[in-house]
């Protein structure tokens, strides 16, 4: 299995070393910056989705990955690398959601079918 909270932190020092960010924990400004990243991404997959017809493939375009598949990775490693500027366990954080997850009764919410 991957270590998350690795994988975080090789997201963080990319960033950094790449100029996105810097190594200081995120202003509330900066925090939300990033969370609007994070929601271009999801618009990036419904993108993909209507583009495709809905087609699920991962291709590379020019040398670049494309695809839902990519987009969707690309949600997560934004993710991880906000949960890294805040020194989150995101594995543990990670585990503990999908354990209570489990637990919840069925249709909880009742908001989204």
């Amino acid at each position: 299995m991957i270590d998350l909270n690795a994988l975080a932190q090789q997201t963080a020092q990319n960033s950094i070393r790449r100029g996105f960010r810097s190594d200081a924990t995120p202003t509330p400004t900066e925090a939300m910056a990033r969370v609007a990243l994070i929601m271009t991404e999801l618009a990036e997959v419904v993108e993909e989705l209507r583009l495709r017809d809905g087609v699920l493939d991962y291709t590379l375009r020019d040398g670049k990955p494309t695809g839902v598949e990519n987009e969707l990775v690309d949600i997560i490693l934004r993710t991880l690398d906000l949960g890294a500027a805040y020194g989150f366990d995101m594995e543990k954080s990670l585990q503990a959601k999908a354990d209570y997850n489990d637990k919840r009764p069925m249709g909880y919410g009742e908001r989204v079918r």
